[in-house]
C-alpha cells in the first residue's frame, strides 16, 4: 500500500490507496457528488467543513462519515483544508478503498477517483431495444401507412452494411446529431422501397425512424445489469459505456435509470469513431483519466473484443455463444473474471 504524500507548494497532492471500496457508490456524468468531514466536536478545534456528518478525525477515534466513492469530490473549508486533517482522513479509510488517486487542489477540494475502470458496450450487453432497428422501421412505417403489409424481416435484409459501424475505418467527427441521422435517411428509404413501399410513403416513414428508434420506452436492461454494475462499483470499479450507437444514447441511459452507476456515456455518434477503431478506445481511456486498470465487456467479438485487445485492453465476450468454452457468459461471469484478475 503506497503512502500519502504532503502537499506541494501549489496545494496539490496525489496518492494511491489500496484495499477495497466498501461504501455505496454514486456516479454522476458531469457533476460529482459532494461529501465532507464535519466540524470537530472538540471545543478547542477550529476545523470546519461544508457539511455536518461526524467528528473531526484528529480529535475523535470514531471513523468519520466520508463518502469515499467513485469520482467523488470532498469539499473542505477553513483549517480543515490543511493536509493535517485531509491526510489522516484518507488514511483512515485506506482499508476500504480500491486503487484510488486523490488530488487536493488549491481550493481545498479533494478529488478521489478510482483507477479501475470497466468499459461496457450497450446494446446486447447492458440493454436491448425491443424490435431492434427493424422494429423501429416498422413502427415508423405503421405511423404513416397503418394498413401496410411489410414485415420486419423484409426491411431488415436491406439494412445490412449501411450503418456507420459497418465501416469503422471511416471517421465522421464532423457530423452533429441531425447530420448523423440525415446520413441514414437514404438507407431507410432504400430498405422501404426494396420491400415494396412507394417512394412518398418510404420518405415519410424514413423521417420518423429517429423518433421511433429513440423512444426510451422501447429499451430494457438485462436482469443482471444493475446488480453487476453495483457489485463491481462496491469493489472500486468505475463504469463507462463505450458503444457504437445513436447520438441520443446518453438520454436513453438516463431513462433507464443508470446515472448513479454509469460515470460517462461515449457513443460513436459523438466521438466520430466506431469500434473496433483504436481511436474510439483511445478516446475512452482519455475520458476515464488514463486509469491503471481497464477492462472491456461486450457482445461483439469484432467491435468489442478484438478492438479492445488490439490496443492492449483485456476483454470479455458476454451474451454470445462464441465465448471461451462455448458457453455464453453472463454479466455476473464477467464481474467475477474482473474481480479475480484484480486480486
Amino acid at each position: 500500500m503506497s503512502a500519502l504524500t504532503a502537499p506541494t507548494p501549489s496545494g496539490r497532492i496525489a496518492t494511491s490507496l489500496g484495499g477495497r471500496l466498501r461504501s455505496s457508490p454514486v456516479c454522476l456524468n458531469t457533476r460529482p457528488p459532494v461529501a465532507a468531514i464535519a466540524p470537530c466536536t472538540t471545543p478547542s478545534c477550529a476545523a470546519s467543513a461544508s457539511a455536518i456528518t461526524s467528528p473531526c478525525v484528529s480529535h475523535n477515534d470514531v471513523e468519520p462519515t466520508m463518502s469515499v466513492i467513485t469520482n467523488t469530490v470532498i469539499v473542505m473549508t477553513g483549517p480543515a483544508r490543511e493536509a493535517r486533517y485531509i491526510v489522516p482522513a484518507l488514511r483512515r479509510i485506506e482499508e476500504r478503498v480500491a486503487l484510488m488517486v486523490a488530488v487536493v487542489d488549491s481550493d481545498g477540494r479533494v478529488i478521489v477517483r478510482s483507477q479501475r475502470v470497466v468499459f461496457w458496450d450497450f446494446d446486447g450487453t447492458l440493454a436491448f431495444r425491443h424490435g431492434l432497428w427493424r422494429g423501429s422501421l416498422i413502427e415508423a412505417l405503421t405511423a404513416v401507412a397503418p394498413n401496410h403489409c411489410v414485415g420486419a424481416d423484409e426491411v431488415a435484409q436491406n439494412l445490412t452494411g449501411g450503418f456507420p459501424w459497418h465501416q469503422p475505418d471511416v471517421e465522421h467527427r464532423h457530423l452533429d446529431a441531425d447530420a448523423w441521422w440525415a446520413a441514414l435517411t437514404p438507407l431507410f428509404e432504400r430498405a422501404y422501397t426494396l420491400a415494396g413501399v412507394t417512394r412518398p410513403v418510404a420518405s415519410a416513414a424514413a423521417s420518423g425512424v429517429r423518433a421511433h428508434y429513440c423512444d426510451t420506452r422501447r429499451f430494457s436492461l438485462f436482469a443482471d445489469t444493475r446488480p453487476v454494475l453495483e457489485q463491481l462499483a462496491r469493489e472500486g470499479w468505475r463504469h463507462l459505456i463505450v458503444s457504437n450507437h445513436v447520438p441520443e444514447l446518453p438520454e436513453i441511459v438516463h431513462a433507464l435509470g443508470l446515472d448513479d452507476v454509469i460515470e460517462t456515456v461515449l457513443t460513436s455518434a459523438h466521438t466520430g469513431y466506431e469500434k473496433p477503431n483504436p481511436k474510439m478506445f483511445a478516446e475512452a481511456v482519455a475520458r476515464a483519466g488514463t486509469p491503471q486498470e481497464v477492462w472491456m465487456v461486450g457482445d461483439s467479438p469484432t467491435a468489442d473484443i478484438a478492438g479492445a485487445e488490439a490496443v492492449g485492453i483485456p476483454a470479455i465476450l458476454v451474451h454470445n455463444a462464441n465465448s471461451a468454452g462455448g458457453r455464453s457468459l453472463t454479466l455476473h461471469d464477467a464481474a467475477e473474471i474482473v474481480i479475480r484478475a484484480s486480486m
